[in-house]
């Protein structure tokens, strides 16, 4: 993964972004009861519409990234979670209500476009590595952020927290499009995944023309 400059780049990106983002599981409850005034209950109405934008994000997906690339698919997620954050600092139930579909929409952006940039940047043999390599490193941010949400809401204002999400997470977009994609890298793993598929499998025809 550190060889190669796109899967880096989303690496650094994923630790950026979820070094903030658990501060949304605390987040949640402060907007519904501080910010709407709202009882506890009413955030299952809020996950409902996050869960609705997901699938929409999910079925535009493959259609934005033919049309753009996996890096742009990405960059357009964590801007729509950027945004999404700073509209839920408006304490207006349509503007939360939207603020909830971008999210939902931005999760399936940047899960699609990681996964098929993983498989794309990837040799075939070293795929299920490269993406539990991703997954535990982005664990470790996102639990100390949980942690971290849990204990700053209680003395700071969840606007502020929301608004160093923005910040955070348009900074990470910043990087992930720093650098232009390289044509020679992009096609680089896969020839090599296929040598050495082509490898492994010439030994087993040989006895067989024998």
């Amino acid at each position: 993964m550190g060889r190669t400059r796109a899967l880096r780049r989303l690496l650094v990106t994923a630790v950026l972004v979820l070094s903030v983002f658990g501060f949304m599981e605390t987040i949640c409850f402060a907007v519904v009861s501080q910010g709407l005034h709202r009882t506890p209950p009413f955030l299952g109405v809020l996950i409902a519409v996050q869960a609705a934008g997901a699938i929409a994000g999910a079925v535009a997906a493959p259609a934005v990234m033919r049309r753009t690339s996996e890096r742009a698919l990405i960059a357009a997620g964590l801007l729509a979670a950027a945004a999404a954050c700073l509209l839920l600092t408006i304490a207006v139930l349509p503007v939360v209500l939207a603020a909830c579909v971008m999210l939902g929409l931005c999760l399936m952006w940047v899960n699609v476009g990681a996964i098929t940039l993983i498989q794309r940047r990837t040799p075939p043999h070293l795929v299920g590595r490269v993406d539990s390599a991703l997954t535990l490193a982005a664990t470790v941010p996102e639990a100390i952020s949980i942690g971290a949400g849990a204990a700053l809401i209680a003395i700071v204002n969840y606007h502020l927290l929301l608004i160093v999400m923005a910040v955070v997470t348009t900074a990470s977009v910043a990087y992930l499009l720093a650098e232009p994609d390289s044509a020679r890298e992009a096609g680089s793993a896969r020839e090599a995944g296929s040598a050495r598929e082509a490898g492994e499998e010439s030994p087993a025809a040989a006895p067989a023309g024998s």
